[in-house]
């Protein structure tokens, strides 16, 4: 805007000064006339000034630095105008045009880092379900090779340290004195005591007990076999065998 301004005040000194060079030749067309001998003569010259910008037509012979009349330097200066005017709508579309462009740069720029974002955290979950089932399989693994050894190992009768035939006595591990155990340990104890004292002639109902008491104890150890050591198990589970085994005696 300002350049425009600057040739619009341009336009106008320029239209001023052809204006006064007209008003000058005009004066020297007419003459100032002396006298000399009765004889008007006029002025063969022109003062200096009223040529015109450029100097354009003198003697008849053009330079071509031709003048130009106010109606022609103002027609020049609004052209100026106009053209200052639409390259300025030219530079603003264009920086606006720039303005857009990066805009939609900065957009897909932002796209992609949020689609790389969510794609390195699903891979990151991914990775440790893998991780947790790989460990989940592992586990059930272990498990299954100890009920296999478990299952096909010979079932024997506990040792004098663990039960004592003569008071039907049963001395418990540790592990199988746990609060989980009270009820079916109490069973048990009651149901060999009375096996001792009646000589072993307490029957098949009596065995039968044992042996769901001992199903029973079976079945809440496993509960914990990922809560304990695998060598306390072992010890507690061929424990409660063993007792089963005694019970069929």
């Amino acid at each position: 805007m300002r350049r425009v301004l600057c040739l619009v005040t341009v336009t106008l000194l320029a239209a001023s000064m052809w204006e006064s060079n007209d008003t000058a030749s005009a004066q020297v067309r007419r003459g100032r006339i002396g006298r000399r001998g009765g004889i008007a003569v006029g002025r063969w010259y022109q003062p200096y000034g009223v040529y015109g910008i450029g100097y354009g037509g003198y003697g008849g012979y053009g330079w071509g630095y031709g003048g130009s009349t106010v109606a022609e330097g103002y027609g020049r200066g609004m052209a100026d105008v106009i053209r200052a005017q639409a390259e300025y709508n030219q530079a603003d579309a264009q920086a606006r045009l720039t303005r857009e462009e990066a805009r939609a740069r900065y957009i897909e720029n932002k796209k992609k880092a949020a689609d790389t974002y969510w794609e390195m955290k699903e891979n990151h979950r991914q990775y440790k379900e893998e991780q947790r089932r790989a460990q989940e399989e592992r586990a059930a693994r272990g498990r299954a090779k100890l009920e296999a050894s478990q299952t096909s190992s010979k079932m024997q009768g506990l040792g004098p340290d663990d039960f004592d035939p003569v008071t039907g006595k049963i001395h418990w591990p540790e592990l199988l004195q746990q609060p989980e155990f009270d009820a079916t340990r109490a069973k048990l104890n009651d149901l060999f005591e009375h096996r001792t004292l009646t000589g072993g002639a307490a029957g098949e109902e009596n065995s039968d007990d044992i042996e769901a008491a001992t199903d029973a104890m079976r079945a809440e150890l496993k509960k914990q076999i990922r809560s304990v050591p695998a060598m306390e198990y072992m010890a507690a589970r061929k424990f409660i065998d063993g007792l089963a085994y005694e019970g069929r005696g």
